[in-house]
């Protein structure tokens, strides 16, 4: 990531002084103040070179929107440069490369500590998450695992001897059947209409809240978001209402969702009971 000068170092001074003159700017428009500084990747950065594109009133609007929040980036800048010497340090430990040999070797022998202190002004704050990445039939389920979700993966997996890569397939299988119910329902055009079973061509979860509860019987609880591209065959009356035509309807979709599986008292391998709910489905779809 880089810092871009929206309107460019490289600007003459009589340009800049034309664009204070006409309005476009402030007349004590500074090129290093906040105001026209702006995050840019490298290869955007890049093609952007040295052009201002003041042409176009989007850019212009992002200079006047970005002045309104210089003095809130004026206080954090100097709170920033006047922190101690721990919060730059700190710093410095969040832009380390965990997968540097030299940087994994200083990560365990002093984040531990860190840890601990962070627990000290708030238990809270020390919780963490991990990434567990499971293949599926239709793609790639993601779980985003703070404390609670490791903890609900223990009991999947050791209380109740459901491996996690079975309990997600029990978990994409139910919502796939929801996400059926709502194909059909997005490409049904009139009540005759019959929609066939939704192919899936993939399906892309990201699983941000993991949770459990039970006292006795094991209740978990799967919150998070979902990418899929589906296909379906549509059977319809034609023009004239005399006879039927076949149209495939190809799409795409993304939403949230809520998966509660369930164990009941003692029981072992594969949930007794799945329940899924869609919230938030925004179809695309293309007729062929």
């Amino acid at each position: 990531m880089q810092i871009d000068h929206i309107i460019p170092e490289s600007i003459s001074a009589a340009r800049l002084q034309e664009l204070k003159d006409i309005g476009t700017v402030d007349s004590d428009f500074d090129l290093q103040r906040p105001r026209n500084l702006a995050p840019a990747c490298r290869p955007c950065n890049r093609d952007k070179s040295n052009g201002d594109f003041l042409e176009h009133p989007k850019v212009l609007g992002r200079l006047r929107r970005a002045l309104k929040f210089e003095p809130d980036i004026d206080r954090l800048v100097r709170n920033f440069f006047t922190a101690n010497k721990m919060a730059k340090s700190m710093l410095t430990v969040r832009s380390a490369d965990p997968n540097d040999p030299a940087a994994a070797a200083a990560f365990a022998q002093h984040g531990p500590a860190i840890v601990q202190a962070v627990a000290q002004i708030d238990p809270a704050m020390a919780d963490y998450r991990t990434t567990a990445v499971v293949q599926g039939e239709y793609g790639e389920t993601h779980l985003l695992l703070n404390s609670r979700g490791r903890t609900a993966v223990t009991i999947i997996e050791e209380l109740c001897l459901t491996p996690m890569s079975e309990a997600v397939e029990h978990l994409v299988d139910t919502l796939v059947s929801r996400i059926d119910d709502q194909v059909r329902f997005s490409l049904a055009q009139d009540d005759s209409d019959d929609v066939s079973p939704a192919s899936i061509h993939f399906l892309d979860l990201e699983i941000t809240n993991f949770d459990f509860e039970g006292t006795g019987a094991v209740s978990v609880v799967a919150q998070g978001t979902f990418d899929v591209t589906f296909s379906a065959i549509v059977v319809q009356n034609n023009q004239w209402g005399d006879g039927l035509v076949d149209r495939q309807g190809d799409g795409d979709a993304s939403g949230s969702l809520w998966v509660e599986l369930n164990w009941n008292r003692d029981a072992v391998g594969a949930p007794s009971d799945v329940y899924a709910e869609i919230h938030d489905w925004n179809p695309r779809v293309g007729w062929t």
